[in-house]
């Protein structure tokens, strides 16, 4: 059984794949995501800041140690990262107008279908391939290309 983590990153992908052919999610949906990712993102902050505070000399060492071992708590409580990310599912699964991306891959498919039959219809799709487009002069298509 697929985990919350694989429902929240195939969900994620399927909407980029559409994004890619023109599909766009809402604004409010990416801002969701960009969030979301931007809250992965932030790993350990304070203990880069503890670690350079101790390099360099500045900052409040004792408080940076203080948030550092609360930071690391916070690592290992995953049950509110799992919270989190129900919660961005769940909203993300709202705010994308999933029919109506699904009306716009039809759209692009019976357009496809219709150039197709259009272009069968225009020509014997039964016939050689050579008969449909011709054969090249190879000799003299070698020299075209070399010229450029």
């Amino acid at each position: 059984m697929p985990n919350r983590t694989d429902a929240l990153r195939d969900h994620i992908a399927t909407i980029e794949a559409l994004r890619d052919i023109g599909i766009q999610p809402s604004d409010e949906w990416l801002q969701l995501r960009d969030r979301h990712a931007a809250y992965l993102a932030l790993a350990v902050p304070l203990r880069d800041r503890l670690t350079a505070a101790i390099i360099d000399g500045t900052g409040d060492i004792e408080c940076l140690r203080a948030l550092t071992a609360a930071e690391q708590f916070a690592q290992t409580g995953m049950a509110a990262n799992a919270h989190i990310e129900h919660a961005v599912l769940h909203r993300l699964r709202e705010l994308y107008d999933g029919p109506a991306a699904y009306k716009a891959v039809a759209e692009m498919f019976e357009a496809a279908a219709k150039r197709f039959a259009d272009s069968a219809a225009a020509c014997d799709v039964d016939a050689a391939g050579e008969s449909l487009v011709g054969t090249l002069d190879i000799p003299q298509s070698v020299e075209a290309c070399t010229m450029r």
